[in-house]
């Protein structure tokens, strides 16, 4: 009875130690993963630099720094379980020694000594148990710690309680007096965005080239301040084909990202076929609108599973749906066809292959909006004919949205929209741009000369 409160009390004491060692130990091991993860994923680029010493310079040290926090969490249960065992002792060693003096005085039999000294070493075994599997416990509660805090932060795009029913939508999309800044924003979870699109959540646009970062840092923070988008007034009739065009960082990426719900405009609203998006589910709506990132994202799966995905698509229909928009011939030419596994990260296409599968895995879905969002900015000159094909396809009965640096892609748009610095600067023809020989004019202008110099 003396030394249980005892124990007990080391027990708590160390406990509240052992958690923050485990935490720090968990903190350290996600850093040095995480630049494991991105110097091996980016090897490429370590190499073309000569990076390698430095890299392996960083990691010597996040490793040096993860090691003396595994040695600071192995002394202090080191301190702590010999401590455990000599108090379980100690409590022996009193009992032996106070039961003895009794049996001495024959106020205590030897055999009534025997069997109290065992049940004490039936009562104190499970204690050297739990001490011994106590470092397993605390290093799973700190991971746990890290997991929940994860997983209880809500995320802030929800569907309404009583959603509208979104069956049949036109396309007919109105942006009214739209407003975006990341900073009034930052704390936004993008986890539900990520599920459902199967895709990164677009991070605020930033300038192009490592010599002027600095600058662009300043640039980016001061536009950021100011509103990555401001006063966005932008109607888009249902059928009609949009195109998106400006200079790194004008938002346009950021305008699709509010289209599809990844964020919520900070002012302003979105509406679609005449209804707010916060009126439909966030399932439902992002059902309706299909967006072909640059990057994709590729399972370890065959190419049918990859562009079907979760839609159930019958292997008859999809074979049929590809050779509508013309991207039979990409399949003809893989292996096995529909049937070819693909390997992890789809090592095993290139870039064109990946955007041709990204693109009929949208069309799968059958969506009212289609957006393209940078679809043919690092495909060969044979994956775009492909894609263009099919995007002509694809487009007719369909609101389209084109966001493309190349600006010869988007001159079979029905009306383009030029944005600078957050606002809409210029819209319409590529022919009324033209002769207006304003921004859009400056950036064909520009677009020529890069070509001219290829």
């Amino acid at each position: 009875a003396l030394f249980l409160p005892l124990a007990l009390t080391v027990t708590l004491f160390f406990s509240r130690l052992a958690r923050e060692q485990f935490r720090a130990v968990r903190s350290q091991l996600a850093v040095v993963n995480s630049f494991l993860q991105e110097n091996i994923s980016a090897v490429n680029l370590v190499q073309l630099y000569g990076r390698e010493l430095a890299s392996r310079t960083r990691f010597n040290v996040l490793n040096h720094e993860f090691m003396q926090r595994t040695l600071a969490q192995v002394r202090l249960f080191g301190f702590f379980m010999p401590l455990s065992e000599f108090l379980s002792s100690l409590a022996m060693a009193v009992i032996l020694w106070y039961g003895g003096s009794e049996v001495l005085k024959r106020q205590l039999t030897i055999g009534e000594l025997v069997a109290f000294f065992s049940y004490m070493r039936l009562f104190f075994q499970p204690m050297r148990d739990l001490s011994q599997k106590y470092s397993i416990v605390q290093s799973a509660l700190a991971s746990a710690e890290r997991i929940f805090q994860l997983l209880d932060k809500g995320s802030r795009i929800h569907s309404p309680e009583d959603p509208l029913c979104i069956d049949s939508v036109k396309g007919e999309i109105r942006f009214e007096q739209v407003g975006f800044s990341y900073q009034e924003d930052r704390g936004q979870d993008q986890g539900e965005g990520l599920e459902q699109s199967g895709a990164s959540a677009p991070e605020p646009e930033q300038g192009d080239g490592e010599e002027g970062d600095e600058q662009d840092g300043q640039k980016e923070g001061q536009q950021d301040r100011q509103g990555v988008l401001r006063d966005i007034d932008l109607q888009i009739r249902a059928g009609e084909t949009l195109a998106l065009v400006g200079s790194t960082g004008a938002g346009k990426s950021t305008l699709i990202s509010l289209l599809v719900r990844f964020y919520d405009p900070s002012q302003g609203r979105i509406l679609l076929d005449g209804h707010d998006l916060r009126d439909f589910a966030v399932s439902d709506l992002r059902r309706k609108i299909g967006l072909v990132l640059q990057e994709v994202l590729i399972e370890p799966d065959t190419v049918l599973a990859n562009i079907r995905l979760e839609t159930g698509m019958d292997r008859a229909a999809v074979e049929a749906m590809l050779a509508e928009t013309g991207m039979d011939a990409f399949i003809q030419r893989l292996p096995q066809g529909l049937d070819t596994r693909i390997g992890e990260g789809g090592l095993d296409l290139s870039s064109g292959e990946k955007q041709l599968l990204a693109f009929a895995r949208i069309l799968c879905r059958d969506p009212a909006v289609l957006i393209l969002d940078e679809a043919t900015s690092s495909v060969d000159t044979e994956a775009e004919n492909l894609l263009e094909q099919a995007v002509e396809a694809s487009f007719a009965g369909r609101t389209s949205i084109i966001i493309a640096h190349r600006l010869s892609t988007v001159r079979r748009a029905d009306r383009i929209v030029v944005m600078d610095q957050g606002r809409i600067a210029e819209q319409g023809s590529h022919e009324e741009l033209m002769a207006r020989e304003g921004l859009y004019a400056n950036l064909i202008a520009l677009d020529l000369q890069a070509d001219t110099a290829d």
